[in-house]
């Protein structure tokens, strides 16, 4: 069914219990700006061959899939990749792959409630990452030393991330990683 929309620009997967892969045809939208991935929890993983034909892909959201821990190494292929929202996680590491998103500017992670902390190649690798929204990760405690090095960063938000909010407040000692950085909002909700 998808080989006929090779100008679909939006794509919204949505309420699938039972999906566990993403079509292989995914690669024949090669116009496809926006991919939106929402409530399909048995998927445990996006297709190798699929994403290589996504080039154009710009804006990749990923929600509720809880059994989602690895991205592929199909998403090397994303190379247009500026916009990444993963909500709704049972991962204990940020994806690997995200690495590969030497484009990418935006990254928002949501609900990450196994996440201890963000991986050292976090800030040698996202080199045009300009924003970026760390929310609701309550074991979430240390940012990456290298978040320093991340001079395109401009803003970071740290919402209801209960042992990292207060350790990056000022004076805390998380605080001279991201110092530098211009515009911080550490939130906190009970």
């Amino acid at each position: 069914m998808l080989q006929n929309l090779s100008l679909l620009e939006s794509l919204g997967i949505s309420d699938m219990k039972d999906l566990r892969a993403l079509p292989k045809s995914l690669a024949s939208l090669t116009a496809l700006k926006k991919l939106t991935i929402r409530e399909c929890p048995e998927l445990e993983s996006l297709p190798e061959e699929g994403l290589r034909g996504l080039a154009s892909l710009q804006e990749l959201c990923i929600e509720k899939c809880y059994d989602l821990v690895s991205l592929s190494m199909g998403t090397k292929a994303l190379k247009s990749l500026t916009h990444l929202r993963i909500k709704g996680s049972n991962a204990t590491a940020l994806p690997e792959e995200v690495k590969h998103f030497p484009t990418l500017q935006k990254l928002h992670l949501i609900g990450f409630r196994n996440l201890t902390s963000l991986p050292d190649w976090f800030g040698g690798h996202l080199t045009s990452l300009r924003h970026l929204n760390l929310d609701d990760c309550p074991k979430l405690e240390t940012l990456p030393s290298s978040i320093q090095m991340m001079t395109t960063l401009q803003s970071l938000t740290i919402e209801e991330c209960y042992l990292l909010g207060p350790r990056c407040e000022r004076g805390g000692e998380e605080w001279h990683k991201i110092k530098h950085i211009p515009d911080l909002k550490i939130l906190h909700y009970n």
